[in-house]
């Protein structure tokens, strides 16, 4: 957590170039060390205080957290935490249960894959568009511990040749996937997490040949536009129909939830600002999420 703190500084009181290279910092520190971020041995004095592991895996995961939870739950968390244990001793477990009170949610996958286990994910991704349908195959590898696969959403922004920019939110948590989202623009370029929240390895390449042919090894998808949406957001699936949507904001408290009828969007124009998810049940009876951002400026 002290480690994170230094980031926080450096963003709130000194300039966006010294935050960031606080967090590419933090990143490179961390790659250097293996292990959890839970000390397992207490009487190994050089674990308890390993600048790779404790210190900078021990921060750029508690920066994972800060992504997931938003800055609202985020900062909440921490005063939480400040308060509750002032002067006392603390444990992960006891963080892992302030989390999930403040947030709402069950965040023990989490703390599962990111603190009590090892490694960090490596993503190869390629990308195509044909038409208004763009597509993103993406495969994950733990090189540390093989079995313990990160679930989390990636940000994936999209330059078009217009000159503006959409942000996508794309699941990976199996060790292969393909996604297809409609976009009536051209794409010029993409990136996958440029602002460094999560700490992994990536490459990122165009492949012409990628199509939807491509998907017979993955699950069924779901894409949803514009986003960020001010009114009207469009959702549909690769291979069914949605039959009803719901939706839930940040903190996990319901907003809306309606059937579809055959109609491919959905009015969210009296939803305030901020980040919400979507759940899509399809026809025959499985369900996709995603996470949208409602900005109305």
């Amino acid at each position: 957590m002290a480690t994170y703190c230094e980031y926080l500084a450096a963003k709130y009181l000194q300039t966006p170039t010294i935050a960031n290279n606080e967090v590419l910092t933090m990143h490179a520190e961390a790659k250097k060390g293996t292990g959890s971020v839970y000390c397992y041995d207490t009487t190994d004095v050089g674990r308890i205080f390993s600048s790779p592991i404790t210190y900078n895996k021990g921060g750029s995961v508690v920066r994972v957290l800060h992504y997931l939870l938003g800055d609202s739950l985020f900062f909440q968390v921490l005063k939480e935490y400040q308060t509750k244990f002032a002067f006392k001793t603390a444990s992960t477990n006891d963080f892992r249960l302030l989390v999930n009170e403040v947030s709402k949610q069950n965040f023990d996958t989490f703390f599962d894959t990111w603190i009590y286990k090892r490694g960090w994910p490596t993503y190869n991704a390629k990308w195509n568009q044909k038409d208004s349908l763009f597509y993103m195959q993406m495969s994950q590898d733990n090189y540390e511990e093989t079995t313990n696969l990160f679930d989390i959403k990636l940000p994936v922004r999209m330059v078009f040749t217009d000159g503006s920019d959409s942000t996508i939110y794309v699941r990976q948590k199996d060790a292969l996937s393909f996604h297809t989202f409609l976009t009536s623009k051209r794409v010029q370029s993409v990136s996958i997490d440029q602002e460094s929240w999560i700490l992994k390895n990536v490459t990122l390449k165009f492949d012409p040949t990628l199509n939807g042919n491509s998907e017979i090894l993955a699950e069924p998808t779901a894409w949803i536009y514009p986003n960020p949406v001010h009114d009207k957001l469009f959702v549909g699936s690769d291979r069914q129909e949605i039959k009803a949507i719901t939706i839930w904001d940040y903190t996990g408290k319901l907003v809306l939830k309606e059937k579809l009828n055959g109609n491919n969007w959905v009015d969210v124009s009296n939803l305030f600002d901020g980040i919400y998810m979507i759940e899509m049940e399809l026809k025959q009876g499985s369900s996709i999420h995603e996470a949208f951002l409602v900005n109305h400026r």
